[in-house]
């Protein structure tokens, strides 16, 4: 009787493994995975109001939910802060002329490598708008050895290169990118102006207020100083 079940025993296992071999053949080869870091919108946290027009009227930009519109710095179109006591978090936009059009997600590859030959820039969408992502670090100017952590963004509207930056406190980045994403996915177009505009001048205020912004004037100066 042993000797009768040996052979099918054998059979089957012929046929087990060819059954195998076939399913490995029928099975598609693993898509490969895209360069182009995809950021899905609708996870992003919510934007509060948008500011007047920006970069002589050519952009609207929305402030995060329970940040401020601080005035801006020297050389940069707007200034974001956390809201709280400490100067960390904040979100920095600088624009230049663009020598490329509106970018795609296929084009954000060879963006990214103009950006950082290293391969250090990242290429990323929020939605359609594409871009390249680089995490930096610097020293706080206002310590010996504390560290901030930095996340860009740059993209292009219109005819502007557009770099939204995230500064945080070291350890702080990673819970709050999306706040940046959300930002530069919100960016706005509005069309060059035909004139140049004031952008957002701050009232005078109560002497308070006056004493407030004095104490941040001084702040502004210090980013200057290290943005430079």
């Amino acid at each position: 009787m042993v000797r009768l079940l040996r052979p099918v025993i054998v059979v089957a296992a012929v046929f087990a493994f060819s059954g195998c071999d076939k399913a490995k053949e029928e099975t598609p080869a693993a898509a490969k995975k895209s360069p182009v870091r995809q950021i899905d919108p609708a996870s992003l946290p919510a934007l509060g109001e948008y500011s007047p027009p920006l970069d002589s009227g050519r952009i609207e930009i929305a402030c995060p939910e329970g940040w401020e519109l601080a005035p801006r710095l020297k050389n940069y179109v707007a200034l974001f802060r956390g809201g709280s006591g400490d100067q960390y978090p904040m979100i920095l936009v600088k624009a230049t002329d663009s020598t490329t059009g509106p970018l795609t997600a296929d084009a954000a590859v060879a963006f990214a490598s103009s950006l950082a030959d290293d391969g250090s820039a990242q290429a990323a969408a929020i939605g359609d708008r594409a871009g390249a992502l680089q995490r930096k670090r610097s020293k706080d100017p206002g310590s010996v050895d504390q560290i901030i952590e930095r996340l860009l963004f740059t993209t292009v509207i219109g005819q502007r290169t557009y770099t939204v930056e995230l500064r945080t406190r070291h350890g702080r980045l990673e819970n709050l990118q999306d706040t940046l994403f959300a930002v530069v996915g919100g960016m706005r177009e509005i069309g060059a102006a035909a004139a140049e505009a004031p952008e957002a001048a701050a009232p005078e205020g109560t002497e308070e207020e006056k004493a407030e912004k004095t104490e941040k004037d001084s702040a502004k100066k210090e980013l200057d100083e290290m943005f430079e």
